[in-house]
């Protein structure tokens, strides 16, 4: 059986989508016996923002293409984006199923990027803040990252 890569990602935002809030992402890859955790921060950002941000740059250190990808998000928003809602909002020139301009468009364009480039990738959603230690890992992290910057 071909060993998988793992990605776990998470991304929040204290006092969401406010004027001068904080965010942050994070995302933990392994592979094998190889272990890459990275996160980051932004200001005036979203949730739904830092989401997609986190697995951006989880799918950025992925240099090969043919090794079956496992992410694991508590993010519905993200991953009925990649497996439900793509096909809709491309045919409908990325409006979504109420005729408004699909919000984060760029973040989108770029994580379909990174994901068509990979042979496999599954998605699965974790209940967030339960007994899923990598994403009560990444949680983690992407608090430690906002409140060094806060």
């Amino acid at each position: 059986m071909t060993e998988k890569i793992k990605i776990w990602c998470d991304g929040g935002s204290r006092n969401n989508g406010k004027p001068n809030n904080i965010g942050g992402w994070a995302f933990l890859l392994t592979y094998k016996s190889h272990i890459l955790s990275k996160s980051g921060h932004a200001y005036n950002t979203t949730n739904n923002e830092q989401e997609l941000t986190a697995l951006i740059n989880a799918l950025k250190q992925i240099k090969t293409t043919d090794i079956p990808i496992i992410v694991y998000s508590d993010s519905q928003y993200v991953i009925k984006g990649l497996t439900e809602w793509r096909k809709g909002w491309e045919s409908r020139n990325w409006l979504n199923a109420q005729k408004n301009p699909v919000a984060n468009k760029e973040l989108w364009i770029e994580l379909f990027s990174l994901h068509d480039r990979q042979s496999m990738i599954e998605y699965k959603w974790v209940k967030g803040h339960s007994d899923d230690e990598g994403n009560n890992f990444v949680d983690r992290l992407l608090n430690e990252e906002m409140d060094k910057h806060s």
